[in-house]
């Protein structure tokens, strides 16, 4: 499985193609459509990169010490 934070650049890459196909375009309203899917994938970036993180981080063993075993 690909890692998030890896899918989450992809998805940024993306966007600045897309922002890029944007800057070329002379019709208004195609370059405000286009740039709203590239805000589109930035947001979906941050939030697979916020759900890696609450997996990744979110499950940790405790720290605590374990109980002593009975004799």
């Amino acid at each position: 499985m690909m890692d998030p934070f890896n899918r989450a650049e992809r998805w940024r890459a993306r966007a600045e193609e897309l922002r890029v196909i944007a800057a070329g375009l002379h019709e208004r309203d195609a370059k405000a459509a286009i740039r709203a899917v590239a805000d589109s994938l930035d947001l979906h970036a941050r939030n697979l990169e916020a759900v890696a993180v609450k997996f990744r981080w979110g499950h940790r063993p405790s720290c605590r010490a374990l109980p002593a075993a009975a004799d």
